[in-house]
C-alpha cells in the first residue's frame, strides 16, 4: 500500500489512518524514507538506519 498523501497527514489524521487500518507504520515510514531519496533541498542530516525495523516493531505493539 502506497501512502501518497503523506505530506498532508495531521497526528490526527495518522492515528485515525493507523486505526482505520488504512496503512501500517511501516508504509507510513518508506513513504517519508522514499521522499528523502527524492528530496532535492539536502535538507537531512542523518536518516535512521533502523526506521523500518523500529516502524515494524511499532505496528506489532499496535496490532
Amino acid at each position: 500500500m502506497t501512502v501518497p498523501y503523506f505530506k498532508n497527514l495531521t497526528i490526527d489524521k495518522i492515528k485515525a489512518g493507523f486505526t482505520a487500518g488504512d496503512f501500517s507504520s511501516e508504509e507510513l515510514t518508506q513513504a517519508y524514507l522514499d521522499n528523502i531519496k527524492v528530496d532535492k533541498t539536502n535538507s537531512f542530516i542523518s536518516i535512521n538506519e533502523n526506521a523500518i525495523k523500529e516502524a515494524k516493531e511499532a505496528d506489532k505493539k499496535i496490532k
